[in-house]
């Protein structure tokens, strides 16, 4: 796992889509013969919403960083803060 940038401002004009990702990361999955891959990490705090909300925000990034990165970007990983939620 590594770090590739953190609040990376990412855009696309191809979905005319900009956000911003909290953690872009470049993951090794064991079964992935590709190597290593990028993906979004969305941290959240506060009280935990519809989780539809924040699924459709992390579905929007996997499309942003498959078009800067060039590759499919399969996942991404979702993480709340609050322990209480």
């Amino acid at each position: 796992l590594d770090v590739i940038d953190i609040e990376e401002n990412i855009w696309s004009p191809l979905y005319g889509l900009k956000g911003q990702i909290d953690g872009s990361l470049l993951v090794d999955v064991e079964e992935d013969a590709l190597g290593p891959r990028v993906m979004p990490l969305e941290l959240k705090t506060g009280a935990r919403r519809s989780d539809h909300e924040h699924n459709a925000q992390l579905s929007l990034y996997l499309l942003l960083m498959a078009d800067r990165y060039h590759q499919h970007v399969a996942a991404g990983m979702l993480h709340y803060s609050n322990a209480n939620i």
